[in-house]
């Protein structure tokens, strides 16, 4: 759940709702693990064999959408 103030006038009003960043992408030669994709939920990267990941977790913020963009790099693969 996540909450915001709002001010009109005077008046303080508190505003509720239950933010969804959707699915993360697919990850190529890889895989993502999660139970929800609710805003402070997390994704756990893991690669096939041979690759690393350029990230271990993802995790979906309170602009609705993942953090970061995940990506299996091949193992001995410069990236920059």
């Amino acid at each position: 759940m996540f909450s915001t103030l709002r001010t009109i006038n005077t008046f303080k009003f508190y505003f509720c709702f239950d933010l969804d960043c959707g699915d993360p992408l697919n990850v190529t030669n890889g895989m993502l693990t999660y139970n929800n994709t609710r805003f402070g939920d997390s994704a756990v990267v893991t690669c096939d064999v041979g690759f690393t990941p350029s990230v271990n977790v993802i995790q979906c913020t309170s602009d609705g959408d993942w953090n970061l963009v995940p990506d299996c790099i091949a193992v001995g693969r410069m990236f920059y």
